[in-house]
């Protein structure tokens, strides 16, 4: 593969043909490795918690606890809403209040951020319940780490 440098310009749509044809020619086409409708390799699940740790990410921003991890409870669709229960683990009280926030202020921001956006991405109406635990030194107990299917940082 020889790599090529193609100007091109979006907005003046210049050089367009020529990037459609040169994928045409070096990108293989091959069958659908996953259904037609879905937009990623993750689970459901995994979509969930990640969008919840973004919005998070998001809102606290500098606030944000390093050792912040966000785990599904429990998952259950019932009367056409999935009811999904979110846990949000920290390591210290003093971070459970920071994500908890001023009179709830964070948490429901983070719910109401990421509910909107998983009820787009799943095209059903979402109850989302959030809880924020302490579980102290949790990053320090590989049991933890692997039951969660994280990477104990060394």
């Amino acid at each position: 593969f020889k790599p090529e440098i193609i100007p091109i310009s979006v907005k003046k749509k210049d050089g367009l043909k020529i990037i459609d044809k040169i994928f045409e020619e070096k990108i293989p086409f091959g069958p659908h490795l996953y259904g037609e409708d879905k937009i990623t390799n993750k689970e459901d699940y995994v979509i969930v918690v990640e969008t919840v740790r973004e919005k998070l990410t998001h809102i606290l921003q500098k606030e944000l606890p390093y050792s912040l991890v966000a785990l599904l409870n429990s998952w259950e669709k019932e009367d056409g809403i999935l009811k999904i229960g979110i846990d949000i683990i920290v390591d210290k009280e003093s971070q459970k209040r920071i994500v908890i926030g001023k009179g709830a202020r964070v948490l429901k921001e983070v719910g109401t951020k990421a509910r909107e956006e998983l009820e787009k991405i799943f095209e059903t109406k979402i109850f989302l319940n959030l809880k924020v635990k302490v579980k102290k030194d949790w990053t320090k107990d590989a049991n933890k780490v692997e039951k969660w299917h994280l990477k104990l940082q060394s």
